[in-house]
């Protein structure tokens, strides 16, 4: 569990909601998902910063900032925080020093007198036309000129919820610079072959084209060989320099693969890790392709009714490449923190890309040692990894340990506690674990979006398929919802040794579902995952389609009948002998007796099953938590919030259940430190890998019997 390298906190003026938001929510899903989802969660992290912290009318949540100091289980301050103002009207307005905003304007000058540290970096985006009004603190006005390692260029007008495309650009070069410590720009290094493999391919137009995008406001420094290269100079050495200090686009034209300085180009920069963007522009095909060409990110670039190129994949390519590269300046950050400390992530070898034939060779020193390689996620495919293995034992390497942070997360890679023993690499085989996770009220007050609640089920969902273990989540069936989120996860890691996956209906769900649905469903979890459901009485269907019409039923509107069908669904997976993880649940607007994961929690405490609590999103699991740690978690509640009767009484009996055992009555294999960061963390990485530790130090747990 490294800690985290980088925050970005995204912050608007509520007033600017209607523009800012949606802006702030697709930078969010940008930084939590594609090339940096391949890091272990904890390099990378977003918080938004615009709903009032104390009440609807005051500042957002407090910015935790590098070398803060926090309690020892709270999470610890990210190594860099870049703050990212997003300035419209009222922002601006908040800020005027008669009738603006006091407490907003102690918020931002709070910021202002922070950006003169080196671990923290304001870049702000404006909304329209006017920028940075003059009551800005000083230090923030001088960050919207200069360069793009200043901040970014100020912004024309967007059109409501609109991020045009230059400024996300913009935004991740310049925290690239910035963790690099290198102010020069990206370079990328064009890379084509000039012949031809038939009269109708357009080479010198795409070139063109790829040139003309980089010069859009791309802030990128562009190298092309015909163009760059001065009389005389050695073109070997220029081109593998040039590879070797860049990003590679290479244009992948009919002739492309065949070409040996095309294969030179693409094998020097993977062997430099420098990301490399293949544009795919086939015109007839090739008669062979390239090993060495492979293992690169692919976009299909298509031409024009006019012969011309589209410039929607190159402008992608674009992206994926400066993404790329803060991806390697995160990913060496953490490898350097690794090596800094006693810590079971500096015993292996970093590798920016996952090892390959042509760049695995360079490992191998038949010394009998085991060959220890660390590379981003995902794992490496089972076959993938025998080719390796026997090119390792060939060349007299006794043992190949190829793995991935989030694999070693897993078994307990601790820099806090770098002397524990690692769990072995199916550590969760024989446990199984019930989520309990539904929608919090608090996210927006956190500065959580429902995409961070989402990551932090993708990590879990992760860790636990990896690790051999078997996740049980109960809930429906619409493909927006968390059931077809874990589906995904299972089929990105499903392999020999992967965990399984049970999805249980409950009898309305089971009901409301086509015959066809509940087949797709089973074709999607294929051999790895199980369909159950449960039938009107409270039994486990031996067949969820046995005896079904193909069409759905009618609804049940029956109130008695719709609370029993979820608690027959909940004492399943209580006796089932599941440990339990509750994370976020309503606290108002639920359908039973009470909130739906407070049920469940009782039925876990009293038939003494583990349960883990997730607090940091909010909702019931954080009152369920300050029931049992009220000096650690009520600090995070909504003041004066509203619960009803039966919740009080629900809660009471969490609290009796517990007595005076505290933390220790979860069973959960945490140390009580553990179960407080647990409680109010809302790290996807921190939260996966304290449940995967404390399901690992649990006995295995009996195999349920088939229905």
């Amino acid at each position: 569990m490294l800690p985290l390298i980088l925050e970005i906190h995204l912050l608007w003026h509520p007033g600017d909601d209607a523009v800012a938001k949606p802006i702030a929510e697709r930078i969010a899903c940008h930084f939590q998902g594609g090339a940096f989802a391949s890091l272990l969660a904890g390099a990378v992290d977003v918080q938004m910063h615009s709903a009032g912290w104390s009440g609807n009318d005051t500042t957002p949540r407090p910015i935790v900032w590098p070398n803060d100091t926090v309690a020892a289980h709270q999470p610890r301050p990210a190594r860099h925080v870049a703050v990212v103002p997003l300035v419209g009207c009222e922002l601006n307005r908040a800020l005027m020093p008669h009738d603006g905003s006091p407490a907003w304007q102690q918020f931002i000058g709070d910021i202002g007198q922070r950006v003169g540290i080196s671990t923290v970096r304001a870049l702000p985006i404006c909304l329209d036309k006017t920028g940075l009004s003059e009551d800005w603190p000083l230090k923030l006005q001088r960050t919207q000129t200069g360069g793009a390692i200043d901040g970014l260029r100020k912004a024309t007008t967007l059109a409501p919820g609109e991020l045009d495309a230059r400024h996300l650009l913009d935004l991740v070069q310049s925290l690239a610079q910035w963790l690099s410590g290198d102010e020069r720009r990206l370079q990328v290094f064009i890379s084509h072959t000039k012949r031809l493999g038939h009269a109708d391919e357009a080479v010198e137009s795409l070139v063109s084209q790829v040139r003309q995008v980089l010069g859009d406001g791309s802030r990128m420094r562009a190298f092309y060989d015909a163009h760059d290269l001065e009389p005389g100079e050695d073109w070997d050495r220029a081109l593998r320099d040039h590879a070797a200090t860049s990003a590679v686009l290479a244009l992948r034209t009919d002739r492309y693969a065949s070409r040996e300085w095309c294969q030179r180009e693409v094998l020097t920069a993977k062997q430099h890790g420098m990301p490399v963007v293949m544009l795919d522009a086939l015109t007839h095909g090739e008669e062979r392709g390239s090993f060495l060409l492979d293992h690169v990110p692919r976009l299909p670039v298509q031409r024009r009714a006019d012969g011309g190129w589209e410039d929607r994949s190159v402008r992608r390519a674009l992206q994926m490449l400066a993404d790329a590269w803060l991806h390697r300046a995160l990913w060496q950050q953490q490898r350097d923190l690794a090596h800094a400390v006693a810590s079971p992530y500096a015993g292996y070898a970093w590798l920016e890309q996952a090892p390959e034939p042509s760049t695995f060779p360079r490992w191998l020193v038949p010394d009998g040692d085991t060959l220890r390689l660390l590379h981003p996620d995902p794992p490496m495919a089972t076959p993938e990894h025998e080719v390796l293995t026997a090119l390792a034992r060939r060349c007299g390497v006794t043992a190949l340990d190829i793995t991935t942070p989030r694999l070693l997360a897993a078994r307990g890679a601790d820099l806090r506690n770098a002397s524990a023993p690692l769990l072995p690499r199916d550590g969760l085989r024989g446990r199984r674990i019930g989520l309990s996770a539904s929608d919090s009220e608090d996210l927006a007050r956190l500065g959580l979006l429902p995409e961070h609640l989402r990551q932090a089920l993708r990590e879990l969902a992760r860790i636990v398929f990896v690790s051999g273990g078997t996740l049980a989540y109960g809930g429906n069936l619409d493909r927006d919802k968390f059931s077809w989120l874990l589906i995904d996860e299972l089929r990105r890691y499903a392999g020999r040794d992967c965990g399984r996956l049970e999805l249980w209906l409950s009898w309305q769900e089971h009901r409301r579902r086509k015959l066809a649905e509940l087949d797709e469903v089973r074709e999607a979890l294929g051999t790895y995952g199980t369909l159950r459901a449960i039938g009107k009485d409270g039994a486990c269907l031996a067949d969820p389609g046995a005896s079904r019409a193909p069409r759905a039923c009618p609804p049940i509107k029956s109130a008695v009948q719709l609370k029993a069908g979820l608690t027959h669904l909940r004492r399943h997976l209580t006796d089932g002998g599941y440990a339990r993880l509750l994370i976020g649940g309503k606290r108002t607007d639920y359908t039973g007796d009470m909130p739906g994961l407070l049920e469940e929690v009782l039925m876990s405490l009293r038939g003494k099953q583990p349960v883990y609590l997730a607090g940091g999103f909010g909702g019931i699991t954080l009152h369920i938590a300050a029931q049992i740690d009220p000096g650690t978690c009520t600090p995070l509640l909504p003041p004066g919030v509203a619960i009803d009767q039966a919740t009080r009484d629900a809660l009471d009996e969490v609290r009796a259940l517990v007595g005076t055992r505290g933390w220790s009555a979860l069973r959960n294999g945490l140390s009580d430190d553990q179960n407080r960061h647990l409680a109010v963390t809302h790290r996807p990485a921190e939260i996966a890998t304290l449940v995967s530790l404390g399901l690992g130090r649990l006995p295995a747990m009996p195999a349920m019997a088939t229905d």
